[in-house]
């Protein structure tokens, strides 16, 4: 799991191992304990409002409320209409993503306060419902799997304190009866929650009434016999050299209980001298409960890493299936591009490319953002060529920017750096993707790239980059959130322009991971300027051999046997005809068995090779062919494949694979891939 992620778990378990000490400290008052339980949680789940909600015949009464639902103490519900009735009458956690689709719950209740999504776990006393722990948002999909489990862990504290409370009210009450006629020292004596134990050289001289509750025994039978009665034996020596050393900070022991089970007690001793003898007085409170408390959350910490697990593999499969189809419409689109066509299918057509390009940036973002996330997005340092690297993305946006009437220029120092040392390809995805966003919320006037030199330090500079505009600019209050995961200015930003709000938190974990930090300065209604600076090793003297190029006019003229391996058939039409028109001469097979069988008959130069196939896939037939003893078993394998999440380009590579090629595929990698496997 990454790092960031592995953080926020760690926190998590802080908060809530914080909110467990503060109702153990706490007194068992229950309408202040529902009142902490329920603060924490809106805290915790960045809630607009928490709800505890009990169930009093046929509703539900708010009794304890934060956040927007504060002044609604006493409001009452309908069980048998409410989300939160039908939790308690179904045992169930229920989480409704949207209260104007949802037909469980009360649509305009919901509206008056302001509830879009809600979660409500059950309160259970005695093994039935008893309310429900609410938070509600007045967000749509507010919520996610992580919040859930806060609910279910902080609602299973509250449920643990309400048994408390009550258990401790009703055997206060029983308790109280029976020594109204006592000493007033003995009925504080026996009214501790806690075991009380007076003893003497180890002899116990008296134990209050808690004391048979914890361990099962009669007071009889401990009194007058050894302390260690109690003691699990391999804490022995622990117990008796705290004795002795009349250690008073609570300590921990292991003890057991009658019937044998395993026992937690917390220890907190003090020895006193009366009439010239030592007395040691101890409290002994049984903390199994909250061990057991404790062991549950180390468990939810082991379910939160299989729930990332299972995220990864859903956006592994997402990806495939998604960009397996895409490749498939972005590959008709290029090839009906290059058929006769009037005014008006070239413009239908150009739409759909710009929907397939918005649809493949947006696939793009969470698996960049996946591969940072898990810690497997690596950075290339090779040498190239600055100005050409950042005059790319201007030639990209051109179009998209003289479409608006803008100014799209890229400005220079005078003597900037020629060639340094880096990642190109992740340098032009950050630049491409603050003046992508630059252009799409400019509407008159400006975008300009600037590259600048902030210091030269012998042979590394650090070089500063911004985009400026002239557009909608940035409210001051978003700013600070602006670089973060799914974060955008507001929700009317995601409405009305798109995108995930992943492309500037991607644009910031890249920067960091290149050792540069990231800004942005902007007035509202002027414009903005997002910057970065990063430094890189320079590169003195490059000769054209070193640059990072391709040569794509000696990639058409050399004729190259390509064997294809690739089971969809629109995929299989569009590879031909990305390769057919250089004049290569193409084998396609439908999966990898039949790529081995074409291997024996005849002789090739490079083998393209999809991953996920029918009777044999990709990785398997790379294996074998490794493994072969044939003359074609070092043959150059390209990967060609939807897959592209954090550790399937270096699976690939193991399989014995030589590159990979993402889908949806541009003419330009592949025969990048190609020349680069041919030299």
């Amino acid at each position: 799991m990454a790092p960031a992620a592995n953080s926020q778990q760690i926190q998590d378990l802080e908060k809530i191992i914080e909110i467990q000490q503060e109702v153990v400290t706490s007194s068992f008052d229950l309408t202040h304990l529902m009142s902490l339980i329920c603060e924490r949680t809106q805290d915790l789940t960045h809630a607009s409002a928490g709800v505890v909600e009990i169930a009093e015949g046929d509703d539900m009464v708010y009794r304890a409320t934060t956040g927007t639902a504060k002044n609604s103490l006493g409001v009452r519900l309908n069980i048998n209409t409410s989300l939160s009735g039908l939790s308690v009458r179904s045992n169930e956690v229920l989480y409704c993503e949207d209260s104007e689709t949802d037909a469980r719950v009360d649509r305009e209740a919901c509206r008056r306060v302001g509830a879009r999504s809600m979660i409500c776990v059950p309160l259970i006393y005695q093994q039935k419902a008893i309310g429900v722990l609410k938070v509600y948002s007045p967000e749509q999909k507010k919520f996610s799997e992580r919040d859930i489990s806060v609910l279910k862990i902080t609602a299973g504290l509250l449920s643990a304190s309400i048994s408390q409370a009550r258990e401790k009210t009703e055997k206060e009450a029983a308790h109280k009866a029976m020594t109204e006629n006592e000493q007033k020292f003995r009925a504080l004596f026996e009214n501790s929650y806690d075991t009380i134990m007076v003893s003497r050289d180890n002899i116990v001289l008296e134990v209050n009434d808690a004391f048979p509750r914890v361990f099962g025994f009669a007071k009889e039978e401990i009194i007058g016999h050894s302390l260690l009665l109690v003691a699990n034996p391999s804490e022995t020596t622990k117990i008796q050299k705290n004795i002795s050393q009349g250690v008073e900070l609570p300590y921990e022991v292991e003890c057991l209980h009658k019937d044998g089970s395993a026992l937690t007690i917390l220890v907190t001793g003090k020895t006193i001298t009366l009439k010239g003898e030592n007395i040691r007085m101890a409290t002994l409170r049984d903390v199994t409960a909250q061990k057991k408390l404790e062991r549950a959350l180390r468990d939810s910490e082991t379910k939160a890493l299989e729930v990332a697990r299972a995220k990864s593999e859903f956006l592994a499969n997402m990806s495939h299936e998604i960009r397996t189809p895409l490749n498939g419409v972005m590959g008709m689109v290029n090839l009906i591009g290059e058929t006769a066509l009037d005014s008006e299918q070239r413009k239908y057509l150009e739409m759909i490319r710009t929907s397939a390009d918005a649809l493949l940036t947006i696939v793009n973002d969470i698996l960049d953002f996946s591969k940072i996330e898990a810690k497997k997005l690596n950075l290339e340092m090779i040498d190239f060529e600055l100005k050409p690297a950042v005059e790319d993305i201007r030639q990209i946006l051109s179009f998209a920017a003289s479409h608006k009437g803008l100014v799209f220029e890229c400005h220079y120092d005078q003597n900037l750096t020629k060639y340094i040392t880096g990642d190109p390809t992740r340098l032009r995805q950050i630049i491409l993707n603050l003046a992508s966003n630059a252009i799409k919320f400019t509407a008159k006037g400006s975008v300009i790239i600037g590259v600048k030199e902030v210091l030269r330090d012998g042979q590394k500079v650090k070089l500063k980059f911004s985009i400026q505009d002239t557009g909608i600019g940035i409210p001051a209050a978003a700013i600070k959130n602006l670089f973060q995961s799914f974060s955008q200015v507001d929700a009317s930003t995601t409405r009305k322009y798109g995108g995930t709000g992943l492309g500037l938190s991607i644009c910031r974990q890249l920067v960091e991971m290149m050792g540069g930090e990231i800004g942005v300065n902007s007035t509202e209604k002027v414009g903005s300027e997002f910057w970065f600076t990063i430094t890189f090793p320079i590169v003195p003297f490059l000769k054209d051999a070193n640059l990072v190029k391709i040569d794509f006019k000696n990639t058409v003229q050399k004729k190259w046997r390509i064997l294809i391996a690739e089971d969809n058939t629109v995929n299989q039409m569009i590879v031909k005809s990305m390769l057919q028109k250089p004049g290569h001469t193409l084998t396609i097979v439908a999966n990898g068995q039949e790529a081995i069988d074409a291997l024996n008959i005849a002789p090739y130069d490079v083998v393209l090779m999809d991953c996920q196939m029918p009777e044999m896939d990709g990785f398997e037939a790379t294996k074998q062919i490794r493994k072969s003893a044939g003359a074609w078993k070092d043959i150059p394998i390209i990967a060609m494949t939807a897959n592209a999440m954090a550790g399937d380009r270096e699976r690939c590579l193991a399989a014995g694979m030589n590159d990979y090629v993402s889908k949806p595929m541009r003419v330009e990698d592949l025969l990048t891939a190609l020349q680069k496997n041919l030299k």
